[in-house]
């Protein structure tokens, strides 16, 4: 497998940046339907442990050697053909987040879903699958109708853990576990907690405005979200929002944030990618720099060499 050397964007077509990373003027290599993907529509982008280039999209997803796309929907067992994000646990399964609820991974070189696992059949999820977590004994997921579910595979188990029945119109976009063993969950409005013995939830922490959260992000100990113009970051074990940043040179919802320590922050946009080298001050806007101004970049990595 020929080895990639670029950060890798993923808009509705597939982007390679080849040039320096802090260049002013990079050149990127674009791919599309043309060059073997399944759709010009791809949602998110990433690298497995294997090397290998992921895209998610509206027509299944697609994986990039370096040199030719092989690409798989559900007649492959793919649990839907509307893939919105991909996640690698410990093992090394890549878990689907689908638009039909329906969960699905793959395993050397196979896809797994109801069929072959008889317990996924307990996840009765009503809405879009929001995230994966591998707390290293179960396989959590959540959904956008405010569903929480937990497989372990140990004890060949799979089970809803809460059913929203409270709030109406709440829908989790991630689930993940806090340092304190609790699980957390986040909506659209507030980070929330469970507990333990009743599952019962609180919310522990909420933002003063009318924007909803687009998106999740992990980075460490810390959690980025995305609210349209805004962008949030919160610390996991803290369990608070530690800064709330707004961006009015960014005329353009935020769909994507990766964060590097050598490489910087990248915000993902519907008008392009913003690039904050590291070191730089986040409240400047001439600090930034802006990349494909005319897509929507919902999908940023770094390979695993860094080179570029």
């Amino acid at each position: 497998m020929k080895t990639l050397r670029h950060i890798l964007y993923g808009i509705l077509a597939g982007v390679l940046l080849s040039s320096g990373l802090v260049a002013q003027h990079p050149h990127f290599y674009h791919y599309s339907t043309q060059d073997g993907l399944p759709s010009n529509q791809v949602y998110d982008i990433f690298q497995d442990r294997l090397g290998y280039i992921w895209l998610c999209s509206d027509y299944g997803v697609s994986r990039f050697d370096g040199s030719h796309f092989e690409n798989f929907g559900t007649a492959d067992g793919l649990g839907d053909h509307e893939i919105f994000q991909g996640t690698e646990d410990r093992s090394g399964r890549i878990w689907w987040s689908s638009l039909n609820g329906r969960p699905s991974f793959w395993q050397d070189g196979q896809f797994y879903s109801a069929p072959q696992i008889p317990e996924f059949e307990a996840f009765k999820a009503s809405g879009m699958i929001g995230n994966y977590f591998d707390d290293g004994e179960r396989i959590w997921l959540c959904s956008s109708n405010g569903e929480i579910f937990f497989w372990d595979e140990v004890q060949q188990e799979a089970k809803a853990f809460y059913h929203n029945s409270k709030w109406i119109g709440l829908g989790f976009h991630a689930v993940w576990r806090s340092p304190d063993g609790q699980i957390n969950a986040v909506s659209e409005r507030s980070f929330y907690q469970f507990d333990s013995t009743d599952q019962s939830i609180q919310p522990i922490a909420s933002w003063d405005s009318q924007s909803h959260l687009v998106k999740t992000f992990h980075a460490g100990d810390s959690l980025w979200a995305t609210a349209s113009d805004r962008l949030l970051l919160y610390h996991k074990a803290q369990k608070r929002i530690l800064r709330t940043y707004q961006f009015d040179f960014i005329n353009s919802e935020i769909i994507r944030v990766y964060q590097h320590p050598r490489l910087g922050l990248w915000l993902g946009t519907r008008q392009g990618v913003f690039h904050l080298p590291p070191g730089k001050d986040i409240e400047r806007a001439e600090d930034f720099h802006h990349y494909l101004p005319q897509h929507a970049v919902s999908g940023i990595w770094i390979d695993q060499e860094e080179n570029w």
